[in-house]
């Protein structure tokens, strides 16, 4: 009788711990090293492409592909012309790729902030800053903000007008690199935004490509020459 007992309170105690647990994970859930070169259809799947009510109405459109890329096979694009191309067209609009994250704090940690190393490779934008890429992280708040806007498909809203970076300019792979500060058990989102002022009809320029996206922890290197 003893041993039933200690039996059903033993199973009603893995049971607590097993919901607790399920309570706090998230289907965005990565571990670090975090690391994306589209390669892999189920982690493409976590990307978001086009986002919002007015992203597949946009004349540019990101798309996971082939058309150049730094390793492997596939990189993230803006095309104007389903995919043909790597360019972007004449009618301004802005564009946004994302992907939500949500890091779990380890046992071993104390604080409820981390920093982290985000670093991505990109070619591409117009030789002057009239059509850029737009790089953030950002807590889920803000992106559901755009997503439930209207705002102008050529102007960025105003949660969004202040990005880490933006990048143009470069017809050759670059890396950018970055220390960003998130906060555990909290979903954040990596995104993109093609922002493109183009207003010249004759005008077919390199869009913009990125590939080999890696998030590290800021207290360990990120890996080289692998």
């Amino acid at each position: 009788q003893c041993q039933l007992c200690i039996f059903i309170f033993n199973f009603f105690v893995l049971l607590i711990c097993s919901v607790r647990l399920y309570s706090q994970s998230s289907p965005y859930e990565i571990s670090l090293p975090y690391s994306c070169g589209f390669e892999d259809s189920l982690e493409n799947q976590n990307w978001v492409i086009n986002a919002g009510s007015e992203g597949p109405l946009c004349a540019d459109q990101w798309m996971i592909g082939n058309l150049d890329y730094v390793e492997g096979y596939n990189s993230l694009y803006i095309s104007c012309d389903t995919g043909k191309t790597m360019t972007y067209g004449a009618k301004p609009n802005c564009v946004m790729a994302y992907r939500p994250i949500y890091i779990p704090k380890p046992d071993s940690i104390t604080t409820d902030r981390c920093k982290v190393n985000v670093s991505f490779e990109w070619k591409g934008g117009s030789a002057r800053d009239v059509s850029v890429l737009n790089y953030y992280l950002v807590p889920d708040y803000v992106i559901k903000d755009y997503l439930n806007s209207n705002s102008s498909k050529a102007v960025l809203p105003t949660a969004l007008k202040k990005p880490q970076k933006k990048l143009y300019g470069s017809e050759s792979w670059q890396e950018h690199s970055a220390l960003e500060g998130i906060t555990y058990n909290s979903t954040f989102y990596l995104v993109f935004i093609w922002q493109n002022n183009n207003k010249n009809d004759s005008l077919s320029e390199l869009s913009m490509c990125i590939d080999n996206i890696q998030i590290t922890s800021a207290m360990c290197p990120k890996p080289e020459n692998l």
